[in-house]
Parts: structure tokens; C-alpha cells; sequence
């Protein structure tokens, strides 16, 4: 375990965020749904939980006051826990619905604020994520994104994130923890204000393995492994020291993206083998080397129609995200200890992730332009996207994982 941990100084401060007062904490509620080939697919009562750095982070003495990491009250890292506390959130206000076993995600909210939610789900004690341990396992959602256009990247992941948040890092002295969203963390290594729940005055990186399930808009999609050499680090400095080219974390990907191989096979229509203006089902599938047990295959399958579709095969003429795939297209993967390493991940078990974003700088073009995609370089500009799909969202549903073929029914 002693690569589990490259820890800041950050984990052993005497005080972290509290638990506001101010505003009331109300959790949507989400059905998920868990399956075996034996039993079928059983309901579970979960809820979701924002991001808590998209929350109101106050100053205890003075609610309307806000705390910003290096400023009064919340000069360093030793007082900030103290002087702050994290806030509920009114969920609608922030471009987030539930209803049932749906989740709906809006980019701006009816005045036009950006709003961009992540969201978490949270197992049944609303204390704790929910695990995610899915090695010779698969994973099912329906997704639909027919507002969501060129640019635009409704996300839906996988993070090796503290399951309480980073609650037990901090000795007992984080108890927003899960329940407000604390402990992000991602293969980007992003430099967060708060790591765990603890103020990140040092700026410095919190890295994680991240698994990407889906990352799309409805011209275009992909899904990718992010391996990282250590389990977590909290605390990388630079940007070369944390991913590229030798850091910690894969930060490319292995990514795969079927218009590569096929520039019909994804998008709005009834031409495309893959309708994206109609509910589609996801189905990916986590598959192990009998010889090692090791992850050496993540196989994705789409039903629509009442028709099951396969992958694509890209460039490389492999069908599926396969070791050989990944050798022959993403040597910085490798490097990173491949598949098999984003397995030891998801053998452990990882948080899921909701996302919806666009790219200020860079217009999503690395996803959907050129070679990836249909869309031209500046359509993902996030002022053209809001003046012709203001309502810009994505909603995923039917969320259910379990054995190898026991999420979904096989066409006849």
C-alpha cells in the first residue's frame, strides 16, 4: 500500500471543511439497478450529490461571507477548515434533475449562467460513494442527446476516488466527506482548491485512475482508460510530474472512437447504424485473461431498435478496446501499465461520475473534429452553442450493472 498514498501535508491538518448551516442539503434521489443472468435486475434506492466545489463554501462567523482558498478567513491551510463550511445546493438551480431511475443534465440555466454539474452517486447510506467494482463485470445505461450538440461532452466515468471523500484522511475533521461531493480526483491531476476536503493552498495535483465509460455529444463519441502508475498521489506538482510524458498519469488515453472507422455509424439520424436524435442503450463490459485474471478487454455493444451493434473496428482493425488495441494505438498507456492496471482499478471499485461541460480553450475539437469527428473547429465555441441550443442537456437512465450479460435482454 505504500504507493496508495504520496500524501500532502494537506492529510494531516487539524481542521478541514465543516458542514453548513445556511443552506439546507437535499439529495435527488436516483433508481439504479443491480442484475445477475440468475435473478434479473433489482431496483436500488440511491441518491446523487454535487460536486462540492460547485457549492457555496461560507465563512462559519459570517454566513454571507465567502471562503476563497488564500484569502481571509481562509488565509492557510491550517485555518481554513475551521472558518468554512460547505453549503447544501438547491440541485435544479445547478442543471440537475432526477425522476425515477433518470438524470437529467442542463449546461445553463434558464438566465443563461453556466452551471456544468458533476454529479456523484452515493451508495445507500448517503455517507459513502457507491462502489464500483466491476472486473468480469458490465455496466448498462441509456442515454439520450439529441440537445447536445457539437462541442458540448455529456460525461459519464469512473474515479478511483476515496469512497467517503477523503472523510478518514482527514482524521475525523472532514465530516462533509461524500455527502457534499469532497475527494475529486481524475488522471488529469487537477490542481483543486480543496483536496479531500482540505484546503490545497500549495496548488498542487490530486491524481487518480480514471476510466471514462462514455464521453460524447450527438455527433460524435468515445470512451478511454486512464491508467495511473499509483494508486492515488495527492500531491504532484507540475504538469510533466503528474501525466505527460512521464508522469504519473495517462492523461491521453487509450481512446476509441468508432468514426475512425466508420464516419456513419454515430450521429443524429435514421442513416447512421447508431441513431444519436434517439434513446440509445450502452452496454460496456469489463473481461479478464482466464490465465491471469487480469483486465484485457473492454467491450462495448449498443441496442436500438431491438437490434444489438457491435463496435466498429478503428484503424488499428480491432473490434474491441483490447490489450492489442491499445499497444498498437496508445504507447503512453502501456507505459502506464495498460489495461491491466486500469483493471486493478476497477477490481477495487471506483466512484461514477455525471458530467456535462464544453471546452472554453480547445472547442471539444479533440473529441469531434477532424479525424474524430464531423464537426468543424469552431462550432464548438461555447457562445455559438448557446445561441442555438440554449437548453443544451443530456439525460442518462436505467443505470444497472452485474454479470456478463444479465443487463439487458438480447434481441431475439
Amino acid at each position: 500500500m505504500a504507493s496508495r498514498l504520496l500524501v500532502l501535508a494537506l492529510a494531516s491538518l487539524a481542521s478541514a471543511q465543516q458542514i453548513g448551516k445556511t443552506i439546507p442539503e437535499q439529495q435527488p434521489a436516483l433508481t439504479t439497478w443491480r442484475c445477475t443472468k440468475a435473478g434479473g435486475c433489482k431496483s436500488v434506492n440511491n441518491t446523487v450529490t454535487l460536486e462540492a466545489t460547485a457549492r457555496r463554501i461560507l465563512s462559519v462567523a459570517d454566513p454571507l461571507e465567502e471562503c476563497k482558498v488564500g484569502r481571509a478567513p481562509c488565509d492557510d491551510a491550517a485555518t481554513c477548515g475551521k472558518a468554512c463550511s460547505l453549503e447544501g445546493i438547491d440541485y435544479a438551480s445547478r442543471g440537475v434533475w432526477t425522476k425515477g431511475d433518470s438524470l437529467t443534465l442542463r449546461q445553463w440555466d434558464d438566465s443563461g449562467r453556466t452551471v456544468s454539474p458533476r454529479i456523484y452517486l452515493l451508495g445507500a447510506d448517503g455517507k459513502t460513494y457507491e462502489n464500483m467494482s466491476l472486473l468480469n463485470m458490465e455496466f448498462t445505461f441509456d442515454v439520450e442527446l439529441a440537445k447536445l450538440p457539437c462541442g458540448m461532452n455529456g460525461a459519464l466515468y469512473l474515479s478511483e476516488m476515496e469512497l467517503d471523500g477523503g472523510r478518514a484522511l482527514a482524521n475525523g475533521t472532514n465530516p462533509a466527506g461524500a455527502t457534499y461531493g469532497t475527494g475529486y480526483c481524475d488522471a488529469q491531476c487537477p490542481k483543486l482548491d480543496w483536496i479531500n476536503g482540505q484546503a490545497n493552498t500549495a496548488r498542487r495535483g490530486v491524481c487518480c485512475n480514471e476510466m471514462d465509460l462514455w464521453e460524447a455529444n450527438n455527433a460524435a463519441q468515445v470512451y478511454t482508460p486512464h491508467p495511473c502508475r499509483d494508486e492515488r498521489v495527492y500531491g504532484c506538482k507540475t504538469d510533466i510530474e503528474c501525466g505527460q510524458p512521464e508522469g504519473v498519469c495517462d492523461q491521453w488515453g487509450c481512446s476509441y472512437n468508432q468514426y475512425q472507422a466508420n464516419p456513419n455509424y454515430y450521429g443524429p439520424g435514421k442513416n447512421f447504424t447508431v441513431d444519436s436524435s434517439r434513446k440509445i442503450t450502452v452496454v460496456t463490459q469489463f473481461h479478464t485473461d482466464p490465465a491471469t485474471g487480469k483486465l484485457n478487454n473492454v467491450r462495448r455493444l449498443f441496442l436500438q431498435d431491438g437490434k444489438l451493434i457491435a463496435n466498429a473496428a478503428p484503424s488499428s482493425g480491432v473490434a474491441d478496446m483490447s490489450n492489442a488495441y491499445c499497444k498498437a494505438t496508445a504507447s503512453w498507456t502501456e507505459k502506464r501499465g495498460g489495461l491491466a492496471k486500469m483493471g486493478d482499478a476497477v477490481g477495487r471499485g471506483m466512484v461514477l461520475i455525471f458530467s456535462l461541460w464544453n471546452d472554453v480553450g480547445g472547442f471539444m475539437n479533440w473529441m469531434d473534429t477532424g479525424k474524430n469527428g464531423p464537426c468543424n473547429e469552431t462550432e464548438g465555441n461555447p457562445d455559438l452553442i448557446y445561441q442555438h441550443t440554449p437548453d443544451a442537456q443530456i439525460t442518462f437512465s436505467a443505470i444497472k450493472w452485474g454479470e456478463i450479460n444479465s443487463t439487458y435482454t438480447k434481441p431475439m
